[in-house]
């Protein structure tokens, strides 16, 4: 029997590529499960309390998807419904972090702790590198080992199902992946399918793990979770959603050939047996897999934010299920998509810095290879008919949670925002930071933001309840999720405390700290380039060695080693743009 619905509001949760900006949607959903498990004790006192009275409307988060970052904190948000350890980091304080807290949180112990969770002491770490005998072997600039490790942990947690109220029955998780072999599509012509020749193949590299609890009928595209092997395939699937390009280490995943079978594109159709309500209609294209006898499909991949950083149409066509699309009036809603993105730009988009075009840089080609990792992550994020309406103040189908303190918007707001958003993992305070300043958002969000309609279904019938306990905002909506403090002797479980973010002076990171890194920085690039170029056979004759001697000469320094010169050249770079970008966020001593 399929659960009754019409005393629910079903969310979509839509986590954006954050890298180490991670810390700030760890910190979001922190407190969104701590929302959500205060008001399931509401719901049950006023049970209690009034038995004769239509009960308070569900809140059930129904799919999570998410891309790099995002998607990492997609699958331990998973791991909560399966850990009954978990607890919030309620009333946290940054100067007085206890192990227990750390253990007993998913979220904080991966993104933020500096003991057990991603930091860059580990990244900059050799023991990868140290006895690999081919080069050729190293997977990635950083070790990876220890996002091995706190995989692991995430996973092992995945042992017995904690039934909540707040969470749906079918509950499903998208990790956007992006597939390196690619996916070829073949698009035929009006009376062309006999007609071999008269096609026109495109390949799709923007690809998605689908995971889902309870029953699964019919859909090879969906991935159960009750079984030992799919928990593998989502560590691996969790991985590879944040194996950045070059720097973090590509996985292989498995999937089913048939589980493309059932993608869909709106794209004009004259099969009315796939159109909507309204008359908007997809095709059904077919993948061709060539030379591929098996029925599983083995592929490469890489960060699933290259193509696909903000996976919102997948997590709204899961929430709209047969219906395809729901009403976004704010007195008929009963369905939102919640997107968290670190680095949407708000308020600040029109003082954005302009971008360095200059070819008078010493490290011009250099600097192109990082402004295309860029420029792919904007166009990745370019979806302006998906994002427009999560900025509309009359859809409310659609809301953002993005950083905002004190004023400041965007990324701005963030202590991890630097270096291209790797600046998160030089220093736990920075991650502390903006795990705070998630908690913050999100109690803002959802106490002035996350609405409906006063006259809406789901609450008109306790409007003076809702009011009488301050769930009313600008007297015409009411709280989706109400925060409202249960009658309790611990008033630090109070849902209505107002969170302190943490000064950026607070969190300063010493010319000490920075040291460390350095070394620690200049002895990997040491070992990589002393492995790499011995590989590759340097001779006093070698025109590459010439070629930086020149170079050398043009600076007025003697360069008599390629290596040492292209270390140092390297390390100079590195600590130049590190100093830089500290110092101009008002993060460094």
């Amino acid at each position: 029997m399929s659960e009754d619905k019409s005393n629910t509001f079903e969310i979509g949760l839509v986590l954006a590529g954050a890298v180490s900006a991670g810390a700030y949607t760890a910190g979001v959903l922190d407190f969104f499960l701590e929302a959500l498990e205060n008001y399931e004790k509401v719901r049950k006192k006023f049970k209690e309390d009034f038995p004769d009275k239509p009960q308070l409307h569900k809140v059930q988060i129904r799919v999570i998807s998410g891309a790099s970052a995002g998607g990492m904190c997609g699958t331990m948000l998973l791991s909560t419904l399966m850990d009954a350890s978990y607890k919030p980091m309620k009333r946290f304080n940054y100067l007085d972090v206890k192990d227990s807290d750390i253990q007993n949180n998913v979220f904080y112990k991966s993104w933020v702790s500096k003991k057990y969770g991603i930091d860059i002491s580990y990244f900059l770490d050799n023991e990868d590198i140290e006895h690999l005998d081919d080069i050729n072997e190293l997977n990635s600039i950083l070790n990876c080992q220890r996002l091995d490790s706190i995989a692991d942990d995430v996973i092992e947690r995945f042992k017995k199902f904690q039934k909540k109220e707040y969470i749906c029955d079918e509950l499903e998780l998208l990790l956007s992946v992006f597939n390196l072999n690619g996916i070829d599509l073949d698009l035929f012509f009006d009376d062309s399918k006999d007609k071999i020749e008269q096609f026109y193949r495109i390949t799709n590299h923007s690809d998605m793990m689908n995971f889902k609890l309870g029953e699964i009928i019919n859909n090879r595209n969906k991935i159960s979770l009750n079984s030992d092997f799919s928990t593998e395939l989502l560590k691996k699937s969790t991985l590879a959603t944040g194996a950045f390009p070059l720097f973090l280490q590509s996985r292989t995943l498995t999937k089913s050939k048939e589980a493309y079978k059932s993608w869909k594109w709106w794209t004009p159709s004259s099969e009315k047996s796939n159109c909507s309500n309204n008359g908007r209609c997809f095709n059904l294209i077919n993948p061709t897999f060539y030379n591929l006898k098996d029925e599983e499909y083995d592929f490469d991949t890489i960060d699933g934010g290259v193509a696909n950083n903000e996976p919102l149409e997948l997590a709204r066509r899961i929430l709209a299920g047969d219906d395809l699309f729901d009403s976004s009036d704010k007195e008929k809603v009963k369905k939102s998509l919640i997107m968290v993105d670190p680095f949407s730009q708000i308020k600040d988009s029109y003082a954005k810095v302009e971008k360095n075009k200059s070819k008078n840089s010493d490290n011009y080609l250099l600097k192109r290879v990082f402004d295309l990792f860029t420029s792919l992550k904007e166009q990745a994020r370019f979806k302006p008919n998906e994002l427009s309406l999560a900025m509309n103040k009359d859809i409310f189908s659609r809301s953002l949670i993005a950083p905002s303190k004190d004023d400041i918007y965007g990324d701005k707001a963030l202590a991890s925002s630097s270096l291209g958003a790797f600046g998160g993992f030089l220093y736990e305070k920075f991650r502390q930071h903006d795990f705070q300043l998630g908690r913050k958002n999100a109690q803002s969000f959802l106490k002035k933001h996350f609405k409906m309609g006063k006259n809406n279904s789901l609450v008109k019938e306790n409007i003076e309840w809702f009011a009488s306990q301050g769930c009313l905002i600008d007297n015409e909506y009411i709280q989706i999720i109400p925060l409202i403090d249960v009658p309790q002797a611990d008033t630090s479980k109070s849902i209505t405390y107002e969170i302190d973010t943490i000064p950026f002076d607070k969190i300063k990171i010493s010319q000490k700290e920075l040291d460390k890194i350095y070394q620690a920085i200049e002895k990997r690039v040491e070992l990589i380039l002393k492995k790499y170029l011995n590989k590759m056979g340097f001779f006093p004759n070698s025109y590459i060695n010439l070629g930086f001697l020149l170079y050398g000469i043009s600076k007025g320094e003697l360069c008599f080693s390629a290596k040492k010169e292209l270390k140092k050249r390297i390390i100079k770079m590195v600590k130049e743009e590190i100093d830089s970008q500290l110092k101009n966020r008002g993060l460094k001593d």
